[in-house]
């Protein structure tokens, strides 16, 4: 984001926006997504960003995805025991997320730094 932008609340100078990730079973393409947000200031231009596990009653899925949240601190975290579906992981983040925009994302919709310059707020 490049610009100025109306919406962006004052207060805590983030756009109203809540993103929603849905955390599949790709390990490494989550972790690069991630990184990928991080980066680019995708984190630091929104107000809110969940995260879904889905399957964490499985010892070792649990255990990676704390690991990621203590990673990526700016996460806040859903974990469901077992695999609720898509349609189910995305009513959940939207019924969690406090702003009033929403953007749902999968694991693997990255932003390529070709693409987009760095994200950036300018008042």
């Amino acid at each position: 984001f490049n610009g100025t932008h109306s919406d962006i609340n004052d207060a805590t100078d983030c756009l109203p926006i809540s993103i929603g990730i849905l955390a599949y079973q790709g390990v490494k393409t989550l972790e690069n997504t991630l990184s990928s947000y991080q980066t680019s200031g995708l984190f630091d231009i929104v107000c809110e960003s969940l995260i879904l596990f889905q399957e964490v009653g499985k010892p070792d899925r649990k255990a990676w995805a704390r690991d990621v949240v203590s990673r990526f601190q700016c996460l806040h975290p859903i974990y469901e025991s077992t695999n609720t579906g898509q349609r189910s992981a995305f009513v959940r983040l939207a019924a969690e997320a406090s702003q009033p925009h929403i953007l749902i994302l999968e694991e693997d919709f990255m932003v390529s730094d070709m693409a987009l310059p760095q994200l950036e707020l300018k008042n």
